[in-house]
C-alpha cells in the first residue's frame, strides 16, 4: 500500500480557534517591562500513538518578546540580535524580576477539545548589546505547560 492509499500515515493540520491569548509582563529592578506572549500557530496530529492508541499531536509556536526600559539604562541604537549572538555577550545572568501581569492560561479549542497553555519566564540575562531602539539587549527563556482536555463523549452527547 502506498502512502497516498493510507491517509492514516500522514500528518494532519487541526483546525482551532482562539479563545484567549493574553501578554504576560515582568518588570526588572532599574524598571524595565518585559512582555512576553505565547502564540500558537499550529497543531499538527501525527501518525505516531501513544499507549492508548491516540495520535500525538505537535504544536508550533512563537514565543514574543516586547521591552521597554527606562532612558537612563539605554545605549545606541544598534540591531536587533538573536538569543545565539547574545549568549556571548552575557554580563548578567539570572536577573531577579517580578511578574506583574499574569494571563494565566492561553486558551485554544478544537472541534473534540480545548487546550490550555501556560507560558512562564524563568529567567532572565543581561547582554552587553542595545537593540534597534537602545533598549539593553536581554536573553528570556521561559517554559511551557500543556493541557489538553478531551471532551468526555457522553458530555458532548448529554
Amino acid at each position: 500500500m502506498s502512502d497516498s492509499d493510507n491517509n492514516s500515515e500522514k500528518e494532519e493540520l487541526i483546525p482551532f480557534k482562539v479563545i484567549k491569548e493574553e501578554w504576560n509582563e515582568y518588570e526588572l529592578d532599574n524598571t524595565t517591562i518585559i512582555k512576553s506572549k505565547f502564540v500558537l500557530m499550529n497543531i499538527i496530529k501525527t501518525p505516531e500513538t501513544n499507549e492508548k492508541g491516540q495520535h500525538l499531536t505537535v504544536h508550533q509556536s512563537q514565543n514574543l518578546i516586547a521591552i521597554f526600559s527606562p532612558e537612563e539604562v539605554r545605549g545606541d541604537p544598534d540591531r536587533n540580535y538573536g538569543v545565539d549572538e547574545l549568549e556571548a555577550h552575557i554580563i548578567e545572568r539570572n536577573l531577579f524580576f517580578r511578574q506583574i501581569l499574569d494571563s494565566e492560561f492561553n486558551e485554544y479549542e478544537t472541534d473534540n477539545y480545548l487546550i490550555k497553555i501556560k507560558n512562564t519566564v524563568k529567567s532572565i540575562d543581561l547582554a552587553s548589546k542595545f537593540d534597534a531602539r537602545g533598549n539593553p539587549a536581554y536573553i528570556v527563556r521561559s517554559e511551557t505547560q500543556i493541557l489538553s482536555l478531551e471532551e468526555d463523549e457522553e458530555e458532548r452527547t448529554s
